[in-house]
């Protein structure tokens, strides 16, 4: 019997969990707790199958439970829980890593999925891979973990005789370095490497600013040129075919960074994005800073399209959605889903007191026209 243990300090989510799966998964012993010492504690004792940890926690972060617990059982198979990340952005990924996402609020069911694949994925998992204090297959997987957990510091890479560093800033990516490369390029190159050896400096600064793209961009872009390399050899592709993501290729992306800087000019702008109401990820943001955290604006609203998307479906109404308005007392918040590509949406975020809401709308349909995806 496979065991599972189950990390949250939300008591009643863990109680309900484990009611559930105790009725419908016989197979499946569970074992919740609400404290990260005794999460860690129960796996230097006898290492669990697999482990499911929220990721922010009072305490500790689901990510140092998740580097402890590995320090114990390298390869144990991780669902790191979040409200916050991108929870499908490897989900179906051909050589796929031991950590997955799931994104809350969550169904049972949804659980058992993504534990039953980590559980076969584990067995079939080849030993080559990123070792450091958490053992990865490929290094995408270990960025997007440093991404979600809003690391600052300097992650340094190692192959053989080779070395490159890429600098988190709450999660972003600020610089990277490999070889001679620097900035995006660096990333990229670093990306296509398939194992080697990492450390995590935490507090780094990094000594120079080269990269302003949202970390999903970067992975993206290099999953993406990971795919044409193995295209060659005749191998699957190892990127991320979320849907309505798989198809955007860098010149998709360079149109979503113009065409987001348009919005910048409209009146009470402060911030947008381009996101996929399928993953919850954000391919593009321009402005938000202090004011609003796009990131986790772009995983919120997912739920905003397919709630009316569901809506509508209920209701028969055979139309589509030309826009969505949230009225705050200090913002509008503006949500257009793309016809051009399914489940991609523009969110824009305006000030009340010095925006026009109609030219707003008007702004966001113009730009719509010229984004090419």
């Amino acid at each position: 019997m496979k065991r599972l243990l189950m990390l949250d300090d939300e008591e009643d989510l863990v109680w309900t969990i484990g009611r559930q799966l105790a009725r419908d998964r016989k197979d499946l012993a569970f074992e919740g707790v609400n404290d990260p010492a005794e999460a860690l504690a129960r796996v230097r004792q006898a290492p669990p199958d697999i482990l499911v940890t929220d990721l922010r926690m009072p305490k500790m972060s689901g990510i140092e439970v998740l580097t402890a617990a590995r320090s114990v059982s390298p390869r144990l198979p991780v669902v790191v829980v979040t409200a916050y990340g991108s929870p499908s952005l490897r989900a179906e990924v051909h050589r796929s890593a031991n950590v997955a996402y799931l994104e809350k609020p969550f169904s049972v069911q949804s659980l058992l999925q993504v534990v039953d694949q980590l559980l076969s994925r584990a067995a079939a998992q080849p030993a080559a891979g990123f070792s450091g204090a958490i053992s990865l297959p490929m290094l995408p997987d270990l960025v997007q973990i440093y991404a979600v957990a809003l690391a600052n510091g300097q992650l340094t890479i190692r192959r053989d005789a080779e070395e490159g560093a890429i600098w988190f800033e709450r999660g972003q990516i600020r610089h990277a370095v490999c070889a001679s490369l620097v900035g995006a390029q660096a990333v990229y190159a670093l990306l296509a490497w398939e194992g080697g050896g990492f450390d995590m400096k935490e507090g780094v600064a990094a000594p120079a600013v080269t990269i302003d793209l949202p970390w999903q961009e970067l992975l993206i872009e290099g999953c993406r040129r990971m795919d044409e390399i193995h295209k060659d050899d005749g191998a699957e592709p190892a990127v991320m075919s979320s849907a309505g993501v798989e198809s955007l290729g860098g010149e998709a992306m360079a149109s979503v960074k113009e065409s987001l800087e348009k919005l910048g000019e409209v009146d009470g702008f402060i911030g947008a994005c381009v996101a996929d109401s399928n993953s919850g990820m954000m391919l593009g943001a321009h402005g938000g800073g202090s004011a609003i955290n796009l990131e986790v604006a772009a995983a919120g609203n997912t739920e905003v399209v397919r709630s009316k998307r569901k809506a509508m479906n209920s209701l028969a109404l055979k139309d589509k959605i030309e826009d969505i308005l949230i009225t705050l007392g200090k913002q509008y918040h503006l949500i257009r889903p793309l016809e051009v590509k399914d489940g991609l949406f523009i969110y824009l975020v305006l000030d009340r007191q010095k925006a026009n809401l109609a030219m707003g709308r008007h702004a966001l349909g113009e730009v719509e026209k010229t984004l090419a995806v």
